[in-house]
This record gives structure tokens, C-alpha cells and sequence, in this order.
């Protein structure tokens, strides 16, 4: 059964776990022998069914030693056979193949379905032989010996029913045929094995069923907290105490700093005095008090290549809990969340006239009308025109003081500009110039172009070079092109979580339909993109468009596409990112590029300005590198 899915118990209890689809039907045996179930205690089960396979595999041969018996060393006697030796053979053909088969299982890429072909078929083959070889010595307390070791496999149970049958069907027509027993004795042996083997089978069932639904429980829980962290912390790793070396690190820090960071010491990365800081705060005694704080260290970080960057880190102590969970100290004891601390300008400009407003004032209405003004601008709220701004200017320059209605005056207006917003102060991201040649030749891997990363999969080679194409030979006018892993733009997109970044359609997923299953080389896709750029006055799909579902709808958004070449999502808005640069002299679909390009893991972001300016923009260590691509650099 597959232990890591729900409904637990019935999966477990009935195998109707089929092609990943729960059936609430019965499963046909063919059914249970062809289903490849992914279980968590897999690696576990496997040693077991590895073990089992070579003791039997070595009774196997030695029952076939000519002239001596495997049972005689139990028994102490020699039983009759009724085929002296002619099973020998047999017998030593199974037991090596046998151990070789176990041999085989060792191997990691080994599936569940096979494991239990091998131990089911071989104690299917070796049982029939000992059966009929010796009835004598095939009792049903040997059948049930014999049997259990398949419980502790961990055979389904279809399989482990139909296995235990042709035992006993083997075992009723020996005793038929050959050993002849009273009818009280074989009924009371056959209700004894059947009782012991079903109560051993179901308590082992039911203790793994309560063990996965822990696991369950678990997964469930450290999906949350795991989101939660992403929303905190750019990366996180685990540390082992004193030493500060990483012993699990994630993808986004190992990115941030253009390594792998799995097996070196975190502190070897940082200024020396931020190192020794950091020493001081994973060293001394362990916790002695579950649920300690975490603490907040505010450091600096410095990548491969010499960049520096401040950072906040979130230090957790789990020393408690690892030592609970392995005593040996095989887990680490901190777990370390890694925030990049952005550079903000805190200058405070000063508002232009607001001085004024502080001054006192003669507010009454009587005073304002002296001169002539409209009195129902004072009292509805609205600003004082500047024809009634300069009227009292005028009466105070004649008497040569200034007029408290004057003064009055100044203050509404001044107070009544608004004030300025200041422009976030984000790093600039590094701009590269580069043709499409040298583009091309960086992401098949035959040169190099500067800080542009790696691209290992031949897949996701394919898939870039037909965005590039895109961009280049199809788009019409603005377009917004991203290439991901599927699972980074869920875990981006979907997280379900309020607050975080969304992607939406504008045009309520005629786009997204409509390249269903086209792959981005398909001239179908380009021929959508090429019409979905296309400029018109509206940018909206004419009125009279060929396809119904179009018409009127938007041109806008993005097209998110897998790094296998299918799309995610056509024509979204991605809401909710957070500025991570500044791109001089480029408007709010650049700002989405260097934004999703941060966000999103791995994302490669190709971006068409409606003036005809070809971008990449691609994010490597804990930077944003952006390409001008044209036909010659």
C-alpha cells in the first residue's frame, strides 16, 4: 500500500492504490502485482526482504547437498524423501539464483512491486519442492514459520494471501496424495496457521498504519512551517554545533552563494569578526529548556566571487530535539535562517513650505473675507486659490507686515501640496551586452558569457532556445517570457498563503487553454505568441477575432513556462512580488522581470519592450544580472 497517502488504513488493509488514483473497488491481483507503490518505509522493508531472500536462498542449497538434509540438522533424524535426487538440482538452482536476486535488490533503483516478486515467487518455488520432497517434515507450524517471513517483508496483502494459498494448496494435495492424515488433525493445523498468520499480519498492519499517519501528521506540519519560512528567510541551512559546519543546505543559498555550501563552515564565509560573533552564538552548553528563542544576529556573508552582503540570521537551537531524535549526534543542532538585509537611504528631505502650517494664525472667516475672499474654500476644505493667495500678499506688502490671514493663507496652501514619495533605494542590477550568438553558445555550455549560470539539462537547453526565438523572431510588440521548474512557480504562485505573490489571468484563461499540451518549439505556440504581442490600439483581441473566446479579452501578463517547454500559466498577472532592484529609465514590466527573476528559483526572464529592446535577466549569487540581447553585440 502506499503508507504516505490517505485513506491510510484502507489503502494499507485492501491495496486499492492504483496508478496514484485511490479505487474504492477491490484491486484484481494482476492489479497488486502491477502497481509500483512509492511506501516510506521502502528502505526499510528492503533489508528485510534481502535478508530473508539469503537465509532461504542458503536453506535452499543446502537442502540440495546430495546425501544430507537441512532438516535432519533440526530434527536430528534423517526424514523420508520420495524424490532422492532428483530435486537436488532444483534445489541448488534456486538457491543461487536466488541469492543473486538478493543480491540485486540491494540496488537503490529496486521498486516495491519487484521486491515482492522476488521474495513471493522464490517462497512460492522453494516451497513447493520442499512439500512434495518431504511431506513429512511440511507441517503447518513449518508453513507458518515459513509464511511470517513475508509479513516481515512487508507483502501487500493480495499478494501475500495469494502467496500463502499455493502453499496450502500445495501442502492439501501432498497430503492427499502422499501422507495420508487424519481429517481432525489436518482441519485443526490448517485453523492454526490461518489464525496465526492473520492476527500477525494485521498487528504488524495496524502498527504501521499508526506510524504512517505520524508521518503524515509530520509532513503536514513541516510543510507549514516550512512556508513560513520562505516567507521570512531568503535560505536557510543546518548547522552542527561549535564547528558551524553545514550539514543540509538549500538550493536558494547555495545559489546566493555561487557554491555548494553542504560540508563547509559557515563562518569561514564571513569577515572575521563577524565569524568569531557567529561561533560564540552556536558554542557552549546544550539547551537545557525546549522552545528557546530564536535569535535575531545581524552579520555580514561573502560569496565566491568577493561580494559582500549584509544579512540577518534567525538562529534557532534544536540541540534538545536532535539529541532526542539521535543520540549519536548524527543531526544537526541549529538550524539557521538567512535574510538579506537591503541598504536603505533613511535621509529625510524636508517638505517644502510645511514650516508655514506651524505658524499662528488668525483662522476666523471674518479675517478672510476682509479681503474680498471666498470664504466656502476655508470651510468645505478645499485650498485657497493662488488669485486669493496673491490678494493677501498684495495687502500685507502695503502695509509692510505680514497679515495673520496672510499667514493663514500661506499655511492652507503650502499644507495643501502634496508630499513627496521617495523612491525606494534598491541595488542596481549588473548589465551585460551580449548578441545571440554568444546568448546561444553560453546556455548549450560551448563558451562562457560573464556571470551567466550554467544550464546542465538538455531539456531545459531546448527550452531556452526557443525562448530566445520567441523574443526575437516571433514577438510583435511587449512581451514577458519566464522559464522555471513547474515547482518553483507553485511554490512562488500557489502557495496559498494571503499576502504572498499570486499569478492571475487577465483574460480569464483563454491563453493558458489554448496552448494546452503545445510545446514552446510547436508552430502553434509561436503563432499565438506572435498574435498575442501583436500591438493594437486597445490591446485587446479585436472584436471580430476568429475565435469566439477571444474577443475583447486583454493582451497582457506574462507566459510562465516549465523548463520542459509546456506552459504553467498564459497571459498572468504576477501580483505581489516585492522590488528587489532598480532598472534605470524602464517601467513596470521590466520591474516584474528583475522582481520574478529574484523570487522564483532558477528562473531565466526574457522581456520585450513595446520599443523593440531585447532583455535576460537571470539572478546568481545573490545578484541580478541582466543581458541586452541583440542580433550583433
Amino acid at each position: 500500500a502506499i503508507w504516505a497517502q490517505a485513506p491510510v488504513a484502507q489503502v494499507a488493509l485492501t491495496s486499492r492504490w492504483a496508478g496514484g488514483t485511490y479505487h474504492p473497488e477491490h484491486m484484481p491481483i494482476s492489479d497488486c502485482f502491477r502497481t509500483a507503490p512509492h511506501e516510506w518505509l521502502h528502505q526499510l522493508v528492503r533489508r528485510k526482504a534481502v535478508i530473508i531472500m539469503v537465509i532461504q536462498a542458503f536453506d535452499s542449497l543446502v537442502s540440495g547437498l546430495p546425501g544430507y538434509q537441512f532438516e535432519a540438522f533440526i530434527c536430528g533424524e534423517i526424514m523420508p524423501r520420495h524424490f532422492e535426487t532428483s530435486l537436488n538440482q532444483a534445489y541448488l538452482t534456486i538457491g543461487v539464483v536466488w541469492f543473486f536476486v538478493a543480491i540485486a535488490c540491494l540496488a537503490d533503483g529496486v521498486p516495491k512491486w519487484a521486491l515482492e516478486v522476488a521474495v513471493c515467487s522464490g517462497h512460492i518455488a522453494y516451497q513447493t519442492l520442499a512439500i512434495w520432497d518431504s511431506p513429512a517434515t511440511c507441517t503447518w507450524s513449518a508453513l507458518i514459520i515459513r509464511s511470517a517471513a513475508l509479513v516481515f517483508c512487508g507483502v501487500r496483502p493480495m499478494p501475500f494471501f495469494f502467496t500463502v494459498s499455493a502453499d496450502t494448496f500445495n501442502l492439501i494435495a501432498s497430503h492427499a496424495l502422499i501422507d495420508q492424515c487424519s481429517t481432525s488433525r489436518f482441519a485443526l493445523g490448517f485453523a492454526n496457521m490461518s489464525a496465526t498468520l492473520l492476527v500477525c499480519y494485521f498487528c504488524l498492519h495496524n502498527h504501521w498504519i499508526k506510524l504512517c499517519e505520524a508521518q503524515g501528521q509530520l509532513a503536514t506540519e513541516k510543510k507549514g512551517l516550512q512556508r513560513l519560512l520562505n516567507m521570512v528567510c531568503d535560505a536557510a541551512c543546518w548547522v552542527q554545533p561549535d564547528t558551524g559546519l553545514i550539514v543540509r543546505s538549500d538550493q536558494r543559498l547555495d545559489a546566493m552563494m555561487g557554491q555548494q555550501m553542504a560540508g563547509r563552515q559557515l563562518g569561514l564565509h564571513m569577515p572575521t569578526e563577524e565569524s568569531e560573533r557567529f561561533a560564540a552564538c552556536i558554542a557552549g552548553k546544550t539547551a537545557e529548556i525546549l522552545d528557546a528563542p530564536v535569535e535575531l544576529v545581524r552579520s555580514k556573508i561573502i560569496t565566491q566571487d568577493g561580494h559582500h552582503f549584509e544579512v540577518e540570521l534567525f538562529i534557532a537551537d534544536l540541540r534538545v530535539a536532535s539529541a532526542g531524535a539521535n543520540p549519536q549526534g548524527g543531526l544537526a543542532g541549529f538550524l539557521i535562517g538567512i535574510r538579506l538585509a537591503h541598504q536603505r537611504n533613511d535621509r529625510n528631505d524636508s517638505s517644502v513650505g510645511l514650516e508655514d502650517a506651524e505658524m499662528w494664525v488668525d483662522q476666523s472667516p471674518a479675517s478672510v473675507a476682509a479681503f474680498g475672499m471666498d470664504t466656502e474654500a476655508d470651510s468645505s476644505g478645499q485650498p485657497l486659490s493662488e488669485e486669493n493667495v496673491a490678494k493677501l500678499t498684495e495687502v500685507s506688502s502695503v502695509s509692510g507686515s505680514t497679515a495673520p490671514s496672510a499667514q493663514f493663507a500661506r499655511s492652507l496652501c503650502a499644507a495643501s501640496l502634496p508630499e513627496t514619495l521617495r523612491s525606494a533605494a534598491l541595488p542596481d542590477p549588473h548589465l551585460h551586452v551580449c548578441s545571440r550568438s554568444e546568448l546561444e553558445a553560453a546556455i548549450v555550455g560551448a563558451a562562457g558569457l560573464a556571470h551567466f549560470p550554467r544550464v546542465a539539462c538538455s531539456e531545459t537547453r531546448h527550452t531556452l532556445l526557443e525562448a530566445i526565438a520567441l523574443l526575437l523572431d516571433h514577438a510583435a510588440g511587449g512581451a514577458l517570457l519566464c522559464v522555471a521548474d513547474a515547482d518553483s512557480f507553485r511554490r512562488v504562485f500557489d502557495s496559498g498563503v494571503p499576502g504572498r505573490p499570486t499569478a492571475q489571468a487577465c483574460d480569464q484563461g483563454y491563453m493558458t487553454e489554448r496552448l494546452r499540451g503545445a510545446h514552446i518549439s510547436d508552430p502553434r505556440f509561436a503563432a499565438a505568441f506572435r498574435e498575442f504581442t501583436r500591438h493594437s490600439d486597445n490591446d485587446r483581441w479585436p472584436l471580430d477575432h476568429v475565435d469566439e473566446r477571444a474577443r475583447g479579452r486583454p493582451k497582457d501578463g506574462a507566459f510562465l513556462v516549465s523548463r520542459s517547454g509546456y506552459r504553467i500559466k498564459c497571459a498572468a498577472k504576477l501580483l505581489g512580488l516585492a522590488p528587489s532592484a532598480t532598472w534605470a529609465n524602464m517601467g513596470t514590466k521590466h520591474a516584474v522581470a528583475l522582481a520574478c527573476a529574484w523570487e522564483v528559483p532558477g528562473c531565466f526572464v526574457f522581456v520585450r519592450s513595446d520599443g523593440g529592446a531585447r532583455h535576460v535577466v537571470v539572478r546568481r549569487r545573490g545578484s541580478l544580472h541582466v543581458y541586452d540581447l541583440r542580433e550583433s553585440a
